[in-house]
């Protein structure tokens, strides 16, 4: 079944299921049937798939008969039946027949649960190691749930004509049936998801991250239009041609290309023979430090082209729409597209954009800036999601005005300030660095503040950036909890912070709860 035909059966409610007896009207299901199907759909914990079982059902009378499953020709072209047969095309046959047997006697019903218990099993083995058509073990995933669910559906009619005695047993029959139909909801959901997320890398790749490969001229049609010249510029570059200096120095080290000898230098922490590879190896070695490298990194770290583009783009300065379109503040998007301006021309864009009376050209750029901003954003924390949380100390610098540092600190006359905001939710992708040293470029306004926090729960993005590496950057996801134990002013120079001589900052320290 495609996307499309499964959305289209995603439909808000489920119409009350219905037979049609002897070509006459079709009566609606008795109250118990009813009750006991919206308890099954309950129990299966996912609207989409039981909706899509429901829509594909033709349910019989509240007799205690077992309903009729999909017929299996519909569904040959996606299994692939053949005279070898899947994993998922046996675990769907086993389902379709199960779903069409009656039940008469608990041996009965323990050998229907048994069969598909090993059908599960197929479909467990096909979906975890990748084998035969996903599509197929979508498919089948479905039938076998339906075939679980309809045994529950029948139970709920039959135990009340069962004997006193065998209702526990009956009982434990619906934990295993409520178990098959649950691991066919989680295989169904986690292909469908996966299915999704390929849709939306590709849709973001047409929007436009490889718009201008060359870095020159304009975007082509229907690109993203914010990206920054960084952008345009470093990503999808042409390889140069490697000097020969370049390659008689690889060859010396014993490789025939840089990616190996870089890889090999970078772990084993060799600065010096990195720096040999920036002095013979020009514009071939900036090429391969700030994008080639960082691309073949992502695609061994399993990172699709989109996810790499994103988090790429959000790392040669694109942060500066991202972080407002993720956090959802207009005045945030204000205050770092128009840091040129003073307060007070803020201010009034500020109260214009609240009022809906910006002007015309300001109110498209703005609108285009966080429209492609959230985009960015899914396609990057999709990204880092695939990345192992990084746990450890890490820096951030941060510059502030007077308004802005008051509304987050309270000084106090012996040298230490309160934190305002206290603990701090992050509401928007928060860059940081493991060298105290990168933080200096971040400073150096009316208040310089330098954050040293203890994070357990980062990522780092490092070797996937435009800084190839240099600026060792890991990011806390939004949503992220910091609370803050103490804050100071320190003065240059104090080398344990990276702080310069005649140099103050406001030392805070802290640690990710969350």
């Amino acid at each position: 079944m495609s996307l499309a035909e499964h959305e289209k059966l995603k439909t808000p409610t489920v119409a009350p299921l219905r037979r049609n007896t002897n070509g006459g009207a079709a009566p609606a299901l008795d109250n118990d049937l009813a009750q006991a199907l919206r308890r099954v759909q309950r129990i299966a914990g996912n609207r989409g798939l039981t909706e899509l079982i429901a829509q594909r059902r033709t349910v019989a009378d509240p007799r205690p008969v077992v309903q009729r499953a999909p017929s299996l020709s519909d569904l040959k072209s996606a299994v692939g039946l053949g005279k070898k047969k899947s994993a998922a095309a046996k675990a769907e046959k086993a389902g379709f027949k199960t779903g069409q047997k009656q039940i008469a006697t608990i041996e009965e019903l323990e050998k229907q649960i048994s069969t598909l218990e090993a059908a599960l099993a197929k479909l467990q083995s096909a979906h975890k190691g990748g084998k035969g058509d996903k599509q197929a073990v979508q498919n089948a995933a479905v039938t076998v749930g339906a075939a679980a669910e309809r045994i529950l559906v029948n139970l709920e009619n039959t135990d009340r004509n069962r004997p006193e005695a065998s209702v526990p047993r009956s009982q434990a029959h619906r934990i295993r049936l409520r178990l098959i139909a649950s691991h066919c909801t989680s295989i169904h959901d986690e292909l469908q998801m996966e299915t999704t997320k390929k849709q939306a890398g590709d849709i973001y790749m047409k929007a436009g991250v490889a718009a201008n490969p060359g870095g020159t001229g304009a975007p082509k049609a229907g690109a993203f239009g914010a990206l920054s010249g960084d952008a345009r510029t470093s990503f999808g570059k042409d390889e140069p041609p490697m000097p020969q200096e370049l390659k008689d120095k690889l060859a010396e080290y014993g490789f025939t290309n840089l990616h190996d000898a870089w890889e090999d230098a970078l772990a084993k922490k060799n600065d010096e023979r990195l720096k040999t590879f920036r002095g013979f190896g020009g514009n071939y070695t900036k090429w391969y430090e700030s994008y080639s490298g960082p691309k073949r990194r992502a695609e061994k770290f399993g990172l699709s082209h989109a996810e790499f583009a994103a988090i790429y783009t959000y790392s040669v300065g694109d942060f500066t729409y991202i972080n407002p379109a993720t956090a959802n503040d207009p005045g945030f998007m204000i205050d770092q597209q128009f840091k040129s301006l003073d307060d007070a021309q803020k201010s009034a864009l500020k109260a214009q954009a609240r009022t809906g009376k910006l002007p015309a050209n300001i109110k498209k750029d703005l609108g285009e800036k966080s429209s492609e901003g959230t985009l960015h954003t899914g396609m990057f924390l999709q990204g880092v999601m695939k990345l192992k949380p990084w746990p450890g100390k890490l820096y951030r610098g941060e510059s502030w005005d007077d308004a802005k540092f008051q509304q987050r600190y309270s000084q106090n006359a012996d040298g230490t300030a309160e934190v305002k905001r206290n603990p701090e939710k992050m509401l928007n992708i928060t860059s940081m660095s493991t060298k105290p040293s990168v933080t200096a470029a971040f400073t150096g306004g009316a208040h310089s503040v330098f954050k040293e926090v203890d994070v357990v729960n980062g990522r780092d993005i490092g070797p996937f950036t435009a800084a190839g590496g240099n600026e060792a950057e890991v990011v806390l996801l939004p949503g992220a909890l910091i609370y803050y134990e103490s804050a100071e002013m320190k003065h240059g120079p104090d080398w344990s912070i990276g702080l310069r001589p005649g140099f103050s900052v406001l030392h805070v320290k802290g640690k990710q709860i969350r």
